[in-house]
């Protein structure tokens, strides 16, 4: 059936945002700049509200985009911020009601973001809030656990009762909302995890060549597999390296470069500043895998400069002969989908099983990418639709195999396992996955009013 709406929706996103190093940030940001280019269409979007999530004593830089619209910054760990934050929306929600206007609240939720040391419900009194208040609202929940603690199954649950719609990011998870944290039927809706637009020009062969990862004596490219993203101990970079030395003593993986690229998590550097790197760093060096560290330092006029040295801080002219790279750096999306279209796997090991949502996952699905990843619930879905390969949590010797299996695979084969993941990317646009949401969004004012 087709819906008629009469008037554009203003959306208040409750999120981190860009600047703070988070990848809900990340989401969020992109989910606004795919907004833009159906602003008005239609009637779909009339204006932001913006409540960015900040740690206390953090400030933050927002774009002209942002700034323009921000409404008030909400201090995580404090109630106090949330109920002020939820007296502005329900102010602007209720002088919009009277004028005829629609509005809707969207909110970002994974556990850290919103509990606090008290009460430990931010979140569900927030949501509990707007429901009380007739305020139309969605939860985006990019943290779903098919065996959550009872903490974590009282706050979903909660917020569930409470809004209009819990959007998940993996085709298993309207089931697990279900079964586990007894959500409504229908309540809950997947939309899948959005993938920026690429917009480099070069080829993959060219943004090797560009990199000098074609082999000097043919010409031909080397085959370059990747974990890219902000590095902690979670992410299981150390089970791909312990894989390496039974990959590159094979005929087919001699040549292979195991590329690291991105650099520490700012709330891990906070705490803990490049331990886990250097660890990764001293672990390829003991291991005996020839390899390179890229990284960039400022000249006496701040200009910034690429340097490349061996794993013993030896400065070195080029990538020829390393079977690992270190590129340490925090990489804009743009960039970033650039180092995925250069290479040839997306490497993931993260350590969480409960894992419903993979920024990078994504990205490399929608830069048309096979990848060898841990069995988490986002991985295990996108293979029961045949996409990717799979390993077990812990086992270096799992990496090892996959990433022989796939060195070996024949050009038909890898163009076959590869088909699977074009035919998923082509509905991972960003700006079709934002038009989902908008839609989404109008379509639940309108049911609100019950005219249809």
């Amino acid at each position: 059936m087709d819906i008629e709406y009469k008037n554009p929706v203003h959306i208040n996103i409750v999120s981190t945002y860009p600047k703070r190093g988070c990848g809900i940030g990340d989401f969020n940001w992109d989910f606004l700049k795919s907004t833009q280019n159906i602003t008005g269409d239609a009637g779909l979007i009339k204006s932001f509200g913006h409540y960015p999530i900040i740690r206390p004593g953090m400030e933050l830089e927002y774009n002209k985009f942002i700034s323009d619209s921000l409404e008030r910054e909400i201090i995580q760990d404090y109630p106090a911020s949330w109920n002020e934050a939820l007296r502005d929306i329900r102010e602007k929600s209720h002088a919009m009601d009277a004028k005829g206007l629609d509005n809707i609240v969207m909110l970002q939720h994974e556990f850290g973001l919103y509990a606090d040391h008290w009460t430990r419900d931010n979140a569900v009194n927030f949501v509990k809030g707007l429901y009380d208040e007739n305020i139309a609202n969605v939860i985006v929940l990019h943290t779903l656990k098919k065996n959550p603690s009872d903490h974590e199954k009282q706050v979903i649950s909660g917020m569930m009762k409470y809004t209009d719609k819990g959007i998940v990011l993996s085709r298993s998870g309207p089931r697990t909302l279900r079964k586990v944290y007894g959500a409504e039927r229908g309540k809950a809706i997947y939309i899948p995890h959005g993938v920026p637009e690429d917009n480099t020009n070069e080829t993959k062969r060219e943004l090797k060549e560009k990199r000098g990862l074609l082999y000097k004596s043919n010409g031909k490219e080397r085959k370059v597999l990747t974990s890219a993203g902000y590095i902690s101990r979670g992410k299981g970079l150390h089970y791909m390296i312990r894989a390496l030395p039974d990959v590159i003593n094979t005929k087919e993986g001699k040549g292979i470069v195991y590329l690291v690229a991105g650099d520490t998590h700012p709330e891990v550097f906070k705490d803990q500043g490049d331990k886990y790197w250097q660890c990764q760093v001293n672990l390829a060096r003991n291991l005996k895998i020839p390899g390179a560290i890229i990284s960039e330092e400022e000249n006496e006029s701040g200009q910034k400069l690429e340097k490349i040295v061996d794993l013993d801080g030896n400065k070195i002219d080029n990538l020829e002969g390393a079977n690992i790279v270190f590129w340490k750096k925090r990489f804009t999306t743009p960039e970033l989908m650039g180092i995925m279209k250069m290479s040839d796997v997306g490497m993931v090991g993260n350590l969480d099983p409960e894992q419903i949502s993979s920024g990078p996952g994504a990205y490399w699905i929608g830069n048309q990418r096979t990848t060898i990843a841990t069995e988490s619930t986002f991985f295990k879905d996108l293979e029961d639709e045949g996409i990717g390969l799979l390993v077990g949590f812990h086992q270096p010797k799992d990496f090892a195999d996959r990433m022989n299996h796939y060195l070996r695979l024949s050009v038909k084969d890898r163009k076959d396992l590869r088909f699977l993941t074009i035919e998923k990317a082509n509905n991972m646009q960003w700006e079709k996955v934002a038009r989902n949401y908008v839609d989404l969004m109008r379509a639940l004012i309108q049911h609100r009013k019950e005219d249809w």
